[in-house]
């Protein structure tokens, strides 16, 4: 066989034996082609139509996947000698084809990093590591799996963690799956895995699609099992031509599912001139180093991606527009920085606490954002730099008190918590008690019961960055809400437009109107600017207003 060509609306699986190559692929007219074996191409063009592979079969011993990932089984891997071109109707497509959603059966979400604990209630947290205890009768909502990102934690379980950061380009991790509702709604499926080598170009029309995106968990629109995490996307290629295509491994709706990850060599994405211009690259982590040479970077088209730059290294200039997300994970220097449609955020802080001290501490990419202008910053009208609940978590069904920087509230012989800063209580009637407020700047909110976080840090916040302080659980199975991350800007100058947004607000806990998990507290915000700082905007650290109310955070600015 020369070339294979499907076309006419084709569905079909292929399997090409070890070391045949084909000269060329193309898929067109709406055709599916399932590519079951690790084949060499010539040239492959997805045209119009779908390339794409099997399911992962999630056959699970009780401690290891009997049947590993493998091409063909939830992995896509090929490679080209010449070029890929992907149309503007072209998909390569293994969104939900990584690990299963929890089910009646097997309640937890699976994953590389093992399926949720086990549970005696019919529900479970996301595939990854999740685990709960207690359910009412209004029903347990799945938590998401996690992969690239931790999965969003349910009410009574939580989501999977992050994992797979160090070696994810050879291990080929498939998402993990989201946790079942005992509402009797399903998790959705992890993505699954693709790697694509290309010795000559990768060209992507407008509308083009390469995704390994989770799916979305069942519903009913009031309970939700868990969305799958992302998969892994590892595109090795010469150049990358972007003209409008999406390169997603976005998790999956509901209780939401983790980012997946993406690989994509800088050499890759520059343009002539040194300038990085991600567009549309949604899960991807990208590390630049001085010897990468670029001199701006351009992220648009709805990107969102992490970013760390190597100690010493300067970008000329960073732009953010058309609704992209950059997670800024290291103190970096710019010459401008324009963030006119978009959000620049960074990564939540990951509350290890050993008992007496947070064994990951905040720090750049861990809840604070922290970066220098030398020349000015510029938000737009829609432009946000904001790491709303991105500090200490608040109170859960298995670790009652939201956390702190002065540590958890106190611990209570009931499954309910005072805000995270010291709040505690004793005693809790059959009608439940409300978790109480987080505290920072100001005290948090005492709930029935709960004494809500006191304030600290008025002497040395603008030096320590204090993150805002999580609130505490309510036995009505409501967490507390997140506390603000911290940001800290060094500018030369400042432009804060109407409607432009700078916050690290804390984040409301979960209510069903009568009971309530207390909200988190605010974060910090510290702006240095020598020069002109033009503020219209809304630069705030409010504590999340519902329920037992967060405390507001410290902020110093001009």
């Amino acid at each position: 066989v020369n070339n294979i060509v499907a076309s006419n609306s084709a569905n079909c699986s292929v399997t090409i034996a070890n070391g045949v190559s084909i000269n060329q692929l193309d898929i067109t007219t709406s055709a599916t082609l399932r590519l079951l074996s690790n084949t060499t191409f010539g040239t492959v063009n997805v045209t119009s139509g779908t390339l794409a592979t099997n399911p992962h079969d999630n056959l699970y011993s009780g401690s290891t996947w009997t049947n590993p990932a493998a091409p063909g089984n939830g992995q896509l891997i090929f490679a080209v000698t010449g070029n890929l071109a992907v149309g503007a109707t072209g998909r390569i497509n293994v969104d939900g084809l990584g690990y299963a959603g929890g089910t009646p059966s097997k309640f937890q979400g699976g994953s590389d990093a093992g399926p949720g604990a086990s549970l005696s209630a019919a529900n479970g947290g996301g595939g990854g590591g999740g685990s709960g205890t207690g359910c009412n009768s209004g029903g347990c909502w799945g938590a998401g799996g996690g992969y690239g990102t931790a999965g969003w934690s349910s009410k009574t379980q939580i989501g999977g963690a992050a994992f797979g950061a160090s070696d994810f380009t050879n291990k080929l991790y498939l998402g993990s799956g989201g946790g079942y509702s005992n509402g009797g709604y399903n998790g959705g499926a992890g993505g699954g895995a693709i790697k694509i080598t290309v010795n000559g170009s990768t060209t992507l029309a407008n509308g083009a699609q390469i995704t390994a995106r989770g799916f979305t968990g069942s519903t009913n629109s009031a309970i939700f099992g868990g969305g799958g995490s992302g998969g892994t996307i590892v595109l090795i290629t010469t150049s990358l031509t972007n003209s409008g295509g999406t390169i997603s491994t976005a998790g999956g709706g509901g209780s939401a599912g983790g980012l997946g990850r993406i690989s994509i060599p800088i050499a890759a994405l520059k343009d002539g001139s040194n300038n990085l211009n991600i567009s549309g690259i949604i899960g991807m982590d990208l590390s630049v180093s001085a010897g990468d040479n670029i001199n701006n970077i351009v992220v648009s088209n709805s990107a969102n991606f992490s970013l760390s730059i190597d100690n010493g290294v300067t970008i000329n200039q960073l732009d953010i527009t058309t609704s992209a997300t950059l997670r800024l994970l290291s103190n970096t220097t710019f010459g401008t920085v324009n963030v006119t449609s978009g959000t620049l955020s960074t990564n939540p802080h990951d509350n290890l606490y050993s008992g007496s001290t947070w064994t990951n501490p905040a720090a750049p990419g861990n809840g604070q954002l922290i970066f220098t202008v030398n020349g000015t910053l510029t938000v737009g009208a829609t432009g946000k730099i904001n790491v709303d609940g991105l500090g200490y978590a608040g109170g859960n069904h298995s670790k009652f008190q939201g956390g702190s920087d002065t540590g958890p509230g106190g611990n209570l012989s009931t499954a309910n918590g005072g805000g995270g800063g010291g709040g505690s209580g004793t005693g809790c009637n059959s009608a439940g008690c409300n978790g109480a407020g987080g505290g920072y700047g100001t005290a948090g909110a005492t709930s029935n019961y709960n004494i809500g976080g006191g304030a600290f840090g008025a002497s040395d916040f603008a030096t320590k960055l204090y993150l805002g302080s999580g609130g505490g659980y309510s036995n009505g199975v409501w967490d507390g809400g997140a506390g603000g991350g911290a940001i800290n800007i060094t500018a030369n100058a400042i432009t804060l437009a109407t409607g432009a947004q700078v916050t690290a607000k804390g984040l409301i806990g979960g209510n069903n109107g009568a009971r309530f998990g207390g909200s988190g507290s605010g974060g910090t915000i510290v702006l240095t600017v020598p020069g002109t700082f033009s503020n219209s905007g809304t630069i705030s650290v409010a504590g999340g207003a519902g329920g037992a109310a967060g405390g507001t955070g410290r902020t110093q600015y001009p």
